[in-house]
């Protein structure tokens, strides 16, 4: 587990370096800019950088895809009714979302499937990810999902009164 508390206050920082942050698919929500694996020589963030390449190496092996790199990262910082819009990470293999403060209903992260399958499969009793038209996944902090990044998803709007932080990445092959 990585320490949530300094990276949350590293976060902050950077939004104080740079209030207005980008918009990407946030809405109203705060993004720092783009950044890469060697912008911040701080412990945290080099912590943050080596878990992150051995846990997607490990799922890029499970998978039979070649090593990865992070090829780039940033900070989100949604709170009350922000939200993230549909979108996918082009020209990644794998990207992910990583929670550093979540009380765990400032608004999930949910997936969403791209094919006629709903149209095929019989009324089902639960979700699961291969019978569903969609997942969700409420923020926790210190969890990392790990995902394809061509697969559509969406942040719903932080209806809290905490602010949700997270980090997403994504990867190229080496």
């Amino acid at each position: 587990y990585l320490d949530c508390k300094e990276l949350e206050k590293f976060v902050y920082d950077l939004e104080k370096e740079n209030p207005k942050g980008v918009i990407k698919s946030n809405a109203k929500g705060w993004q720092s800019r783009g950044l890469c694996t060697n912008d911040y020589t701080d412990e945290i963030y080099q912590n943050l950088i080596q878990n992150l390449d051995r846990v997607v190496n490990t799922c890029a092996e499970s998978s039979k895809i070649p090593r990865l790199a992070i090829g780039n990262l940033w900070f989100n910082i949604n709170r009350g009714y922000n939200f993230n819009r549909p979108h996918t990470h082009p020209k990644s293999v794998l990207s992910g979302a990583f929670y550093i403060k979540a009380e765990g209903n400032e608004g999930a992260i949910e997936f969403l499937r791209e094919d006629n399958a709903v149209n095929f499969l019989p009324e089902i009793r639960e979700s699961s990810f291969y019978l569903s038209a969609s997942m969700k996944y409420s923020p926790k902090v210190n969890r990392l999902l790990v995902f394809g990044s061509w697969m559509p998803h969406w942040v719903e709007p932080n209806i809290s009164k905490f602010d949700r932080i997270s980090m997403s990445f994504n990867t190229h092959v080496i």
